[in-house]
């Protein structure tokens, strides 16, 4: 590839992502700020923030994780297989859980559900199909849905990941 083209196809990704996020903004509305509002209650009542993914999702979760707790949000990341297998004992009744899942439907998420549920954990997800099973067992969901990944491909998370 030229360096032409190499500049050509910067810019286009950029521009792609550049419309996903301005689009993400537009999906802004009430359930943001009923995510907030748990968030702050959360973390005012002594909870934290627990959040989780799987794959791509989950590097992405980590990152949201890392720099919650950057600010002092008490946060952490929960790998959903780990949960499963002794991890789960760091969420507590007090705790908000928030999931990152483009799918809804990765199986060591939907399998994590339940054992939050009965730790009486409040559920935030930020998914990319609004009616996926984890969307629909949620108390509140965010659209992360984009029109089109940056990859020319169509295939790796670039766009929904920003």
């Amino acid at each position: 590839m030229s360096r032409l083209n190499d500049l050509e196809e910067a810019k286009r990704v950029l521009s792609v992502e550049a419309q996903c996020i301005l689009a993400a903004r537009d999906k802004l509305d009430h359930r943001f700020q009923d995510a907030i509002n748990m968030i702050v209650y959360t973390v005012s009542h002594g909870g934290k923030i627990v959040v989780t993914g799987v794959g791509k999702s989950g590097k992405i979760a980590a990152k949201v994780a890392a720099t919650l707790a950057s600010t002092g949000t008490p946060a952490l990341y929960l790998h959903p297989t780990e949960a499963s297998h002794g991890d789960l004992g760091v969420v507590s009744p007090k705790d908000i859980t928030l999931i990152f899942s483009y799918s809804g439907t990765s199986d060591e998420i939907l399998n994590l559900i339940p054992s939050l549920r009965s730790r009486e954990a409040k559920i935030i997800s930020i998914v990319g199909k609004m009616k996926s099973p984890l969307a629909l067992q949620s108390d509140v969901v965010l659209d992360g849905s984009v029109a089109q990944e940056a990859c020319p491909l169509n295939l790796a998370p670039t766009s929904s990941t920003t």
